[in-house]
Order: structure tokens, then sequence, then C-alpha cells
């Protein structure tokens, strides 16, 4: 199992973990400091291997 954190506004990464099979199970209010948006919010993004690998 592995699970990352993903910037909200990060919408490339985000779309990369999708295709990934990893899936949104969180979201962390004003999480990142963002130098163009201000406090932005970040997604706990999930992913289970062993799901994959049986």
């Amino acid at each position: 199992m592995q699970f990352n954190q993903v910037v909200a506004t990060n919408l490339a990464a985000l779309s990369l973990y999708r295709s990934l099979g990893f899936r949104r199970v969180g979201k962390i209010p004003e999480a990142f400091a963002h130098p163009q948006y201000g406090y932005v919010s970040a997604y706990v993004m999930y992913r289970d291997w062993a799901v994959m690998n049986s």
C-alpha cells in the first residue's frame, strides 16, 4: 500500500496518480503555501499494490 500527498492545484500530478490507479482518500485544507494562490489544499492519494499483484 502507498499513500502520497498531492497539492490540489497540481492537476498534472493528480491526473498521473489517477491513471496509475490511485484514489483520493482525504483532503488536508490549507496544507501548502502556494506562491501564486496562497494556501491551498492537498489530497491524500492511496493505492493498494497488493490488489494489483494478486
